[in-house]
């Protein structure tokens, strides 16, 4: 059984996911990325330029593969840019709502055809909006059945 590690920054969080890809493939997911770095443009420089050290070191013996996510288009596109220190090392993907049929994964399947256009109307297809509104909500299972990162098994340390 791993223990709740003590991750008090970035860099930390990506140093401790790097190693585990040596065993395997490991695919982490940070969704708002741009919320977990500094606001001061010098300290963000110095947070990823440490990110981007990591991935170096790493890149030869490690599978692990990482998604940044945010809502924040600007900040994101940012991370591309020829001054970023992740410059390269970072694939733009762009997503995009789901259509009213794949949204009805997230939903209640017993709700009437009104309802769920009601909700999709509401708040379109965007997964945490849809699953939020729903009366599987309390479930917090995500759309394949896997637990969400709230109930995500520790790292082990």
């Amino acid at each position: 059984m791993g223990v709740r590690p003590s991750l008090p920054d970035v860099p930390t969080l990506i140093r401790r996911l790097y190693p585990r890809g040596r065993e395997g493939k490991l695919l982490a997911v940070i969704d708002e990325f741009p919320l977990l770095l500094p606001d001061r443009r010098g300290e963000c420089r110095e947070v990823l330029s440490e990110i981007q050290a990591v991935m170096e070191t790493h890149r030869n013996e490690s599978l692990t593969k990482l998604v940044f996510c945010g809502s924040l288009v600007g900040q994101m596109e940012a991370l591309l840019h020829a001054e970023s220190p992740l410059r390269g090392r970072l694939r733009r993907l762009d997503m995009w709502p789901m259509t009213f049929a794949e949204s009805r994964a997230f939903t209640d399947l017993s709700d009437s055809a009104a309802q769920s256009i009601e909700r999709f109307a509401v708040v379109g297809g965007m997964t945490r909006h849809l699953f939020g509104r729903s009366r599987l909500a309390g479930r917090r299972r995500s759309r394949r059945g896997r637990l969400n990162h709230q109930d995500a098994p520790p790292l082990p340390s």
